[in-house]
């Protein structure tokens, strides 16, 4: 830590991280773990996340589309929200 041209300390990332800002922010997962949008990494997604990739590293969780609690892509709602009722294209709408 450190912010001028000497003194600068380089701190390694958390065990489950292989790129990260600092020891708490992560911005690259190992281990097939997910990138949350807190920027931790978790064997999975929050909700109104969904899981993205599917190699060792790289993994993240991407957000579901409006009004929908629960989906498997930004495309496709299992799950909706705010009253909205779930189409048979899986999408979220009023009625």
């Amino acid at each position: 830590n450190g912010t001028g041209p000497t003194g600068r300390l380089c701190v390694p990332c958390q065990d489950s991280a292989s790129k990260c800002i600092d020891e708490v922010l992560n911005t690259e997962c190992r281990s097939s773990l997910y990138l949350t949008p807190s920027a931790t990494c978790e064997d999975s997604c929050p909700h109104q996340y969904y899981p993205a990739g599917t190699g060792e590293v790289g993994r993240s969780c991407g957000t579901c589309p409006e009004n929908c609690s629960l989906c498997i892509s930004a495309a496709v709602c299992v799950e909706c929200q705010n009253f909205k009722y779930l189409t048979p294209d899986s999408w979220c709408e009023d009625d």
